[in-house]
């Protein structure tokens, strides 16, 4: 029978370790939100429309306008909400933040956020490059059993399926899109997983006040399918 000091001792280092424990397992699974200018505005959209509501029991962190590189390993998942246009990732942080989602990280890109990812030894960006297109294109859905999908498509024709900010890219699984552009994708990348909207929620819930007529409904559920796949 151990003595009563050495009892204490080792419940108190259980303790230590369990909570130890538990503070990690909580920085793996919380979700880190950053946007500058009209990424500030998508930030919060995101967190009013769904960690306010139906995911309030999902950790996050609104960081602010940037985030580290060094710091994304923090997090479970980071989303960076549109392009930073005073400060972009280097060519090092880029390949720091590769790193990170191929060990297991999640990554959410909104609209031009991919501009922020210099390739150095490509040139170009490192997860593709995004693009404005004035006169907008109108998407179909291209995989319409993917996951990220499900239960966003009950309404028959969603207005935000005419899109003007899109991905272009090879080596990501285009979900909804044209021939040339992706509008919703996803790309898996080592142990981790890159995720791509190209529409902004807060723009799209501005459009439906302003008479476009049901389906905005359809954009958050991708946004929780989106945070529920990293939970996985």
């Amino acid at each position: 029978m151990k003595p009563p000091f050495l009892r204490c001792v080792v419940v108190s280092l259980l303790v230590v370790f369990l909570g130890l424990s538990s503070s990690l397992s909580q920085a793996e699974e919380k979700i880190a939100l950053a946007g500058q200018g009209y990424g500030r505005r998508e930030a919060e959209s995101i967190i009013n429309m769904l960690f306010n509501r139906d995911l309030q029991s999902m950790p996050y962190e609104d960081v602010g306008e940037f985030l580290a590189a060094d710091d994304y390993g923090n997090f479970g998942m980071v989303v960076l909400a549109g392009l930073d246009a005073e400060r972009g990732y280097t060519i090092e942080e880029s390949e720091k933040i590769r790193n990170y989602v191929e060990k297991g990280g999640r990554l959410l890109l909104i609209r031009q956020a991919p501009k922020m990812f210099p390739d150095g030894a490509k040139g170009g960006f490192l997860f593709g490059p995004s693009f404005y297109v004035r006169e907008g294109a109108e998407c179909e859905v291209r995989q319409p059993d993917s996951p990220l999908l499900a239960g966003a498509l009950e309404v028959g024709h969603p207005f935000w399926l005419q899109g003007n900010v899109f991905l272009k890219s090879l080596d990501w699984e285009n979900l909804i899109g044209t021939d040339t552009y992706i509008l919703v994708g996803e790309r898996r990348l080592g142990q981790g997983k890159l995720y791509y909207l190209g529409s902004e929620l807060f723009r799209l819930l501005n459009e439906s006040k302003s008479g476009q007529q049901g389906g905005v409904e359809g954009w958050v559920q991708i946004l929780k399918n989106i945070f529920n796949d990293t939970a996985k």
